[in-house]
């Protein structure tokens, strides 16, 4: 059973979910209470649940190291207005908490979520990856999922988005957060071809470079540039692109290859 959690799964082959409220470190506490506190005050008749998840929610959490990270299923689509006053509270406890790096709300609404087509994108994520702190659970109608490639590829369809958003508007100012960011992300997205061969799913940035080297050793120099960029402090405007360049562009298409043969 052990060898099981190691992989991120059950003793039915299952994915863990390790997030929970009672996870939370309390000096991390404050600021989620108040996230929740706000985004209400701000929607107060708008939100239908709001969820956790990353490493605030696994208790893993680093002072001044970790971003806050949320899910918010709303009752309806936004508006563009409403899009506006998310980013706004985004960057208002941003500043307002130096012990988070940044806070990111992840906007869905009920219908989107709720729809058959989303098993493997929002009901996954919502299911595995992340604990309702308020509202109704909606993870509780939710089928519990084995790892496969249909799930990595929905997680990752905006990864050719969001390497071009990370690298828009990129200096030595934002280079750093914005080079934890894609690290994170293309090892977990390079992790996740290798679900069904590894029967796993990690999230640690080295749990997913052992099995990324073991089973596609040819991305050793990317995943060697993401491990570095996470390990030390700062990064540079030419070490993200450098990412972006060896890293991002093979994996996006491997998984249109994937998408277009297999999905």
């Amino acid at each position: 059973m052990d060898n099981m959690k190691k992989r991120g799964v059950d003793e039915q082959g299952f994915v863990l979910n390790v997030c929970h409220p009672e996870r939370i470190q309390t000096e991390f506490r404050v600021v989620v209470d108040q996230a929740v506190a706000q985004l209400l005050s701000t929607f107060p008749t708008a939100i239908h649940s709001i969820y956790l998840y990353g490493s605030v929610a696994r208790g893993e959490a680093k002072r001044c190291h970790s971003d806050l990270d949320m899910s918010v299923v709303f009752c309806a689509p936004l508006t563009e207005q409403d899009h506006k006053r998310l980013k706004q509270l985004s960057l208002a406890l941003t500043e307002g908490f130096p012990l988070i790096t940044k806070v990111d709300f992840d906007p869905g609404h009920l219908a989107e979520v709720l729809h058959p087509q989303e098993k493997f994108r929002w009901q996954f994520w919502l299911k595995h990856c992340c604990c309702c702190l308020w509202g109704k659970d909606l993870t509780l109608g939710f089928e519990a999922c084995r790892p496969n490639l249909a799930i990595a590829s929905a997680l990752n369809e905006d990864l050719p988005e969001m390497v071009v958003m990370l690298n828009s508007g990129l200096n030595e100012d934002n280079a750093s957060t914005r080079g934890r960011v894609l690290a994170k992300k293309l090892l977990r997205s390079a992790c996740g071809l290798l679900v069904e061969q590894h029967r796993s799913w990690l999230v640690g940035p080295e749990e997913c470079a052992g099995v990324i080297r073991r089973y596609q050793p040819h991305y050793e120099p990317g995943v060697e540039m993401a491990l570095m960029i996470l390990r030390k402090e700062t990064a540079t405007v030419n070490e993200v692109v450098q990412l972006s360049a060896s890293f991002a562009q093979p994996l996006i298409e491997e998984y249109r290859r994937i998408t277009h043969n297999h999905l």
